[in-house]
């Protein structure tokens, strides 16, 4: 069924432009982008379900070559029983797996940091704070907390990078509305190359 808030000549024209193709044996091809190989919800627990798992990725995502002490850069260690803390078997400095990541100073476990991460990235257009917080079982001020924690670090990230080459748009969500007759309105899809 079409969206009775796009424009009808627009639609039409698309319609046109679809059978014309289909007439000649031609086919629109599909965005590579969209159609990439993601990772399904029980993909992402086996690989991230358990805390031990998480830990691990955490660990390997932070120091790739093995641990380093971030004082000296000695590689022997021991890792503490009573404190989740990794010691340098040399000057004895103790770092924390978390430490001065996103997860600094928090009691919820990485499983759930990471089924956040998860969750807050596979939504086309953003996952509320109330549904993360229904999805994760825990209290709104938390889930709230968050995604405005993973929407700040991939923010930084992004600006970090500046896009290059030719960049398009897909599906995007503007919200600029076009007036057609006063009281009505529809949205202008983004799929338009320009």
């Amino acid at each position: 069924m079409l969206d009775s808030r796009l424009d009808p000549v627009y639609l039409e024209h698309c319609m046109r432009y679809n059978k014309c193709l289909k007439t000649k044996g031609l086919t629109i091809p599909k965005n590579k982008i969209q159609f990439q190989k993601g990772q399904s919800l029980p993909e992402f627990l086996e690989s991230y379900g358990t805390d031990q798992q998480c830990e691990d990725a955490l660990f390997q995502a932070r120091w790739p070559e093995g641990f380093q002490c971030p004082a000296y850069g000695y590689e022997k260690y021991c890792r503490l029983r009573t404190r989740k803390v990794w010691q340098c078997i040399r000057c004895k400095h103790q770092a924390s797996l978390t430490a001065g990541t996103l997860f600094d100073n928090t009691k919820l476990p990485l499983r759930t940091w990471y089924l956040a991460m998860y969750l807050v990235t596979q939504s086309k257009n953003g996952i509320s704070a109330m549904d993360l917080k229904r999805q994760l079982g825990v209290s709104y001020n938390t889930a709230w907390m968050v995604k405005h924690k993973l929407m700040q670090a991939m923010r930084e990230r992004d600006d970090s990078q500046r896009l290059q080459g030719t960049v398009e748009l897909d599906d995007a969500y503007l919200e600029s509305p076009t007036t057609v007759l006063p009281g009505y309105s529809f949205w202008i899809p983004c799929s338009r190359r320009t």
